[in-house]
C-alpha cells in the first residue's frame, strides 16, 4: 500500500519546520538546554557530557529538518523521526515511572517550561504514528503545480494543530491541572 505523495510531501514539511523549529530553539537557548539534559541525565548519564548531547541533539533535529525539507526518502526518514520521537517519549516516560515530575520536557518553543506528564508522551505517540505513515511509502503520481500548494497548506495546518496541542497542555499545567 502506498500514499498520494502530495500527503507524504505535507507530512515532511510539518516535521521539516517541527525539526527545524526544535533545533533552532535549542541553539537559541542552549544553555538551558544543557541544563535540561543535565537534570534528565541525574545519574543516568555522565553530567559532563551534557553539552555535547545537547550539540548532537540539535544536529540530529537539523538533519531531519533539511532531510524532511528537501524530499528525502520518505521510508529513511520515517526511521530516523520514529526513533528520535521514540526516544523522547522513552526517556519522559522512563523520569515519569522514578517520580521525577519536576522536569522540563525541553521541548517547548517559546521559552516557557513545560513540565513533563504523560500528556506528552500520547503527544509523541500521535506524532510517532504520522511519522509512522511515511513508511508506506508513495504512489507514482506525478505531482502538479497546485499540488504545491496543498502541501504549504496542509504543513501548516498540521503545526497550526500541533501548537494548539503544546499551548493546551501548557495552559491546562499552569491552571494546575496535571496527568502524572
Amino acid at each position: 500500500m502506498s500514499m498520494d505523495p502530495v500527503v507524504i510531501r505535507v507530512i515532511q514539511a510539518f516535521f521539516g519546520v517541527f525539526f527545524c523549529a526544535a533545533a533552532f530553539h535549542k541553539v537559541r537557548f542552549f544553555a538551558e538546554t544543557v541544563g535540561i539534559i543535565e537534570a534528565y541525565a541525574d545519574q543516568r548519564i555522565r553530567r559532563s557530557l551534557a553539552k555535547g548531547t545537547a550539540a548532537a541533539v540539535i544536529f540530529l533535529e537539523g538533519v531531519i529538518a533539511v532531510l524532511c525539507l528537501f524530499a528525502f526518502d520518505s521510508v529513511v526518514l520515517a526511521a530516523w523521526i520514529v526513533s528520535l520521537l521514540f526516544f523522547y517519549g522513552l526517556v519522559m516516560a522512563a523520569n515519569l515511572l522514578a517520580g521525577r515530575r519536576d522536569l522540563d520536557c525541553g521541548c517547548s518553543w517559546a521559552g516557557d517550561a513545560t513540565v513533563v506528564d504523560y500528556r506528552l508522551i500520547v503527544r509523541n505517540g500521535a506524532l510517532i504514528f504520522l511519522a509512522g505513515l511515511l513508511f508506506l511509502g508513495e504512489s507514482s503520481r506525478v505531482l502538479i503545480w497546485l499540488d504545491f500548494f496543498t502541501v504549504g497548506f496542509g504543513a501548516a495546518c498540521l503545526s497550526l494543530l500541533y501548537l494548539f496541542v503544546e499551548q493546551s497542555i501548557r495552559n491546562s499545567q499552569l491552571s494546575g491541572v496535571t496527568v502524572r
